[in-house]
């Protein structure tokens, strides 16, 4: 288990009421992308809900991430900053799950997303270049 400190966790409660820190009995992997040496971004259903979700390679500390969008020639994040193992729901938000979905589907724009990867201060773009995957199980 990790244990973060207080301002990050307030620093989360207070970005996103739609958090969350471990996956429900319930909750499904349906697509996935590995990073070599930094994680695998995944999105996710548990019932009728759709989650984004990064689980860093390196487990024993909590590194923060977030997903952003191409508009233009600058990038938007789609979701807050969260704590590697944390992850955020779409179904709150029309253009989340609209993400989400295209993130689903066999026409992924592979030039409009891309995970920010953060480590003390050092941010590290990990592109979506490549078409999320099925796990094998």
């Amino acid at each position: 288990m990790k244990f973060l400190s207080p301002l990050l966790v307030s620093g989360l409660l207070a970005s996103s009421a739609v958090s969350v820190l471990a996956q429900s009995p319930g909750t499904k992997v349906v697509k996935n992308i590995h990073f070599d040496n930094y994680g695998t971004f995944s999105i996710q259903r548990d019932g009728l809900k759709h989650l984004f979700m990064f689980d860093a390679d390196d487990g024993t500390v909590a590194h923060s991430w977030t997903l952003a969008e191409r508009k233009g020639t600058s990038w938007q994040y789609v979701i807050g900053v969260m704590s590697t193992g944390f992850g955020a729901y779409a179904n709150n938000d029309v253009h989340r799950l609209g993400v989400w979905d295209e993130l689903n589907s066999p026409h992924l724009d592979l030039t409009r997303y891309e995970i920010v990867y953060m480590n003390y201060g050092k941010d590290t773009p990990l592109p979506i270049n490549r078409p999320l995957q099925v796990p094998h199980n």
